[in-house]
């Protein structure tokens, strides 16, 4: 059974940035699958990579929000950051076998929901206001994304 079932009620109406939000799901759920089967190599692999996805997905973020010039810019960049700064703690943490995977992809999954159920529903309102936008591109398959997302209703 899925971590986290994707809520499609989260999505922010950007579609690249939708498949980024599917995706960071993919992989904590793959985490937690790999920590409850006891395999914590893999599950730290997966942290890894969950933490090189996450700096691409802040960083096509933010630059939709230079194009859009978004005015709450510096607060949505400053929460990014200071999750980057946190998970990378955890991670370095685990890589000592000091902090449960487990711990991590549950920190991860709580802070997700919140951050997109927030920031990114207003940065999401924002983007449709503007219209479409060139930074990124909108059509399936501009990033090799694993499309091993479950979708809830």
């Amino acid at each position: 059974m899925a971590f986290l079932i994707w809520p499609p009620v989260l999505e922010i109406g950007h579609e690249q940035i939708d498949r980024e939000h599917c995706e960071l799901v993919s992989l904590l759920n793959r985490a937690h699958a790999a920590s409850v089967a006891g395999d914590q190599a893999e599950a730290l692999d997966v942290l890894l990579a969950l933490e090189r996805y996450t700096e691409i997905h802040f960083a096509h973020e933010e630059a939709l929000m230079d194009e859009i010039a978004y005015e709450f810019t510096a607060i949505h960049c400053s929460e990014h950051r200071q999750l980057f700064f946190d998970v990378k703690n955890m991670i370095d943490d685990s890589s000592f076998g000091t902090t449960d995977v487990a711990a991590v992809s549950q920190f991860m999954q709580r802070w997700l929901l919140r951050h997109i159920a927030g920031p990114d529903l207003l940065l999401g309102e924002a983007l449709a206001r503007v219209g479409p936008t060139s930074l990124l591109p909108t059509s399936a398959g501009s990033y090799p994304l694993s499309g091993s997302v479950q979708e809830g209703g």
